[in-house]
């Protein structure tokens, strides 16, 4: 039987069980979730999940049947389950997270975490079982070519320390290569995709490499020729 209380009317619920709800309206769609926790006026809009929490007004609120979410003033998305939103995309623009500055590491388990235009967190893998079409880059890399690196400032509310930078321009890497921006909601370059950049430097440096070592033949292979030439025209 269902054990979730409400700050202002019980919650619905039928066969639901060890759920808590705090707030007018908490939980209060729910028929056969158990084990959730709302707190927060109509948190978590589910009919039936197990183990999700949401903290704030309407946190969770587009929650319908998912499980093991959680929802910290964001309203969620309907049917998603193992997810975490914390805040409002266009409502709070910066995050600050103590214990993670100067914190070494282990660099053996280290990887980049990156962002998208959404505010979803996560990480790259370089494993095959996640790719197909794997197939050498080729000339693909050329492209790097005709990108203009750049020393710039950043604009002091974005960076009060005025840090000499070193980087592209999104704007004008969209131009010449689009695969290699990302772009915000409005559809306006953001940011160049650096990670990728580095994998066309490798190429390119490779590529160098191998002209380098065919030139240092070919001089090597005129140098003793030159040798035996000079060696027949001695007396």
């Amino acid at each position: 039987m269902a054990t979730q209380r409400s700050a202002v009317s019980p919650c619905t619920s039928t066969t639901g069980r060890d759920n808590s709800a705090f707030g007018s309206g908490a939980l209060g769609t729910n028929w056969t979730g158990s084990y959730n926790s709302a707190f927060g006026r109509e948190a978590l809009g589910l009919a039936m999940g197990q183990y999700n929490v949401a903290l704030g007004y309407q946190a969770g609120f587009n929650q319908t049947s998912g499980n093991n979410n959680i929802y910290i003033d964001n309203a969620g998305v309907a049917a998603e389950s193992s997810t975490i939103h914390i805040g409002r995309v266009g409502t709070h623009t910066a995050t600050y997270v103590a214990g993670i500055s100067g914190t070494a590491v282990d660099s053996g388990t280290a990887t980049s975490v990156l962002v998208d235009a959404s505010g979803k967190l996560g990480t790259l893998s370089s494993s095959a079982r996640f790719k197909e079409g794997i197939e050498s880059m080729g000339e693909e890399s050329t492209v790097l070519m005709s990108l203009r690196p750049v020393a710039f400032y950043y604009k002091h509310e974005y960076d009060k320390s005025h840090s000499r930078q070193y980087g592209l321009v999104a704007e004008e890497v969209a131009k010449v290569a689009p695969q290699l921006v990302v772009y915000d909601d409005d559809n306006q370059p953001q940011t160049v995709r650096y990670h990728l950049v580095n994998a066309m430097l490798l190429n390119e440096v490779q590529k160098q490499r191998a002209t380098i070592e065919r030139q240092s033949a070919e001089i090597q292979a005129l140098e003793e020729r030159l040798e035996k030439l000079e060696a027949a025209r001695q007396p």
